[in-house]
């Protein structure tokens, strides 16, 4: 291809970039591509994470070592990230949403490409260190959720599923008793996942932790740990849990007296007078 200007190169490292993130990107695959000296294009990088950090786009972080090379993180401030979650807790707190029975409707939400990328990429920046191996959900509203995760953090996604199906090979089958206290099962393929790997587990929603429990209960079939659980919403005030150390970025209150109320979760707002 023919050699490409200094703003060409930044408008494609970008996109590179962004597309993969926490994928490692080698100077030297930069050189080969754009045939420029890697002492030109780690200006090119220097100038992109410099805009990046500035916009609050994210971050650009350069790796050092023989496997070194540059990756994209999503990164919010704490202020960006509560305010985002404040602006999905208001929209579920449109009182058209509310259907008999007290539950709310949210699968607009759960489905809204822009709403998911945002909140995931918060959850991401929370488990940039956890070095999971893959993200694992249950079918099937978390799926999307779980997939933006995912593909934040450059991993692979797991998905359980209710019955095993026979293009997937032999599976991993337990029970589980579910937030409605019936039984369930769950199964995963045995060549999904390897021993000695850690798992992030990722939903749209928690109760009583009856489903997280059956994935931590899975996954210790297959010999993985867990390397955290978050969720997009979860019940307040806490009932009695089957999980502990979970996170989620809104929280859900009901009562017999009053609407249902959707809020941001607590430790954003105290992330916020840290920073």
């Amino acid at each position: 291809m023919s050699k490409l200007k200094r703003a060409q190169r930044i408008a494609i490292i970008s996109r590179m970039l962004v597309e993969n993130p926490s994928n490692v990107f080698t100077l030297s695959s930069f050189s080969k591509k754009f045939g420029a000296a890697k002492s030109t294009l780690s200006e090119d990088v220097a100038l992109i994470a410099d805009a990046f950090q500035k916009e609050g786009i994210g971050r650009v972080i350069t790796k050092q070592g023989v496997l070194g090379g540059v990756y994209y993180c999503p990164h919010f401030s704490a202020d960006k990230a509560y305010d985002e979650v404040l602006k999905v807790s208001r929209i579920l707190n449109d009182p058209r949403r509310i259907l008999p029975g007290g539950f709310l409707y949210w699968s607009d939400i759960l489905s809204t490409p822009s709403i998911v990328n945002t909140l995931a990429s918060i959850i991401a920046m929370e488990y940039l260190n956890s070095e999971a191996d893959f993200v694992l959900t249950m079918e099937t509203k978390g799926i999307p959720f779980a997939f933006a995760v995912a593909h934040q953090l450059g991993v692979p996604l797991l998905v359980a599923r209710r019955t095993s199906k026979v293009y997937e090979g032999s599976s991993v089958n337990i029970n589980y008793f579910s937030g409605k206290g019936s039984l369930e099962a769950m199964s995963l393929p045995k060549r999904a996942a390897k021993a000695g790997e850690k798992a992030l587990i990722i939903d749209d929603f928690i109760s009583d932790g009856g489903t997280a429990l059956g994935m931590c209960t899975l996954m210790k079939e297959f010999n993985v740990h867990i390397a955290g659980m978050a969720f997009m919403l979860s019940e307040d005030p806490r009932k009695v849990r089957h999980v502990s150390g979970d996170i989620s970025l809104m929280t859900l209150s009901r009562s017999s007296e009053a609407p249902p109320y959707v809020q941001p979760a607590q430790w954003l707002n105290e992330r916020r007078s840290k920073e």
